[in-house]
């Protein structure tokens, strides 16, 4: 059997190549990083892809059901599965990649998986902190609904360019014209003419990821119990789901504005790699 090096080299090369802020923090240390062990061990088994999805799916189900309840340690274990959910998430393509399993049942798991699995983990933290938290329970209750339903437009907006292609560009391809320029090279362009959105743009492609959502979590979670010594009222993580609720709605209207710019010139990318 390949060794880890050769397993990184095959299965992970695309997926870990730097692309600038598109990669989030801790993507290859925290996740591709332990994943490809995982992923040597079941090589040699007879378990296909669809079986790790569907089992970092239940995971995924199993943290949420331990982050609603109220003691802050099993928060904790449940923020521990969900990081199994996000680390199995990366083993399916893995493996898939490797036995050459590829399944359009799989990619729509997947997809299941990536469209509930974000939004059920802020509601449930939000409902786990409604009895303790010192915030005001309406703001509390908005702000992780406004959150779960920012994340599940992101998600969204993410395979927006996909869906008009087949629904609307194919069929009236005739009458559509597209740009030459790249969605890429637009993006610089904006960045160069105001270069201070840069840093707002990192900030919020990063406030949108799920796995740093359950790091800082679980991050504030320790530091509320032993340096706060307050793991009752949760004071850090109720102001960071307020917070939340405030970023991932503006991170929607930035991708709004940002797909408006560039959606003709992503279909045309489309187009031209088919």
């Amino acid at each position: 059997m390949e060794s880890i090096r050769e397993l990184r080299e095959m299965l992970q090369k695309e997926k870990v190549a730097p692309e600038g802020w598109r990669r989030p923090l801790g993507y290859y240390a925290l996740q591709r990083f332990p994943s490809i062990y995982i992923t040597r061990l079941l090589l040699a088994t007879s378990i296909k892809p669809n079986h790790v999805t569907v089992s970092g799916f239940i995971l995924g189900l199993i943290g949420c059901a331990f982050v609603l309840q109220w003691a802050w340690h099993l928060k904790l274990i449940g923020i521990g599965f969900l990081y199994l959910n996000v680390i199995l998430d990366k083993v399916d393509g893995e493996l898939a990649r490797y036995k050459k399993i590829y399944s359009l049942k799989g990619i729509y798991l997947d997809y299941i998986n990536h469209f509930l699995i974000p939004p059920l983990f802020l509601l449930a933290f939000t409902f786990g902190l409604l009895p303790f938290s010192l915030i005001h329970p309406t703001i509390l209750l908005l702000a992780g609904i406004a959150a779960a339903f920012a994340v599940v437009l992101l998600r969204i907006q993410q395979n927006l360019a996909e869906i008009l292609y087949i629904k609307k560009y194919l069929p009236n391809h005739d009458r559509l014209t597209l740009p030459e320029i790249s969605p890429r090279a637009q993006i610089l362009s904006i960045k160069q003419h105001y270069p201070i959105s840069t840093c707002f743009l990192w900030l919020f492609h990063h406030a949108q990821e799920h796995f740093l959502h359950l790091l800082v979590f679980a991050l504030l979670l320790f530091i509320e119990h032993y340096v706060l010594l307050d793991a009752i009222f949760h004071p850090l993580a109720s102001w960071l789901l307020v917070l939340l609720g405030i970023i991932l709605p503006l991170v929607v209207i930035e991708n709004i504005i940002k797909g408006w710019v560039t959606i003709e010139s992503r279909i045309h990318d489309i187009a031209h790699t088919q």
